[in-house]
């Protein structure tokens, strides 16, 4: 299981961007202020899942994602899409 498949995450209506929606993620419950530790609680996939896609660390797993995406390299949409692909299997 890989994010970068993007067949392994999180899905599921109303989690990412909805059809018709450029830029999407405004409907979403997953925001930027969110750390992946609360979307992990909140979808219920590992968070040691978040951790290996994302190769964020345990100590700032807990840190919101705005704060860490530049670091780590990905988006809140990034997120998003991964939760989307993952719930949806």
């Amino acid at each position: 299981l890989a994010f970068g498949s993007r067949q392994l995450f999180f899905g599921g209506e109303g989690l990412g961007q909805g059809e018709g929606q450029a830029g999407g993620g405004s409907d979403s419950p997953i925001k930027g202020w969110m750390s992946l530790a609360d979307i992990a609680a909140m979808t219920g996939i590992p968070l040691e899942e978040f951790a290996a896609e994302w190769g964020v660390p345990a100590e700032a797993l807990g840190l919101p994602m705005k704060d860490v995406k530049d670091q780590y390299g990905f988006s809140a949409e990034d997120v998003r899409g991964g939760v989307e692909d993952r719930l949806a299997q």
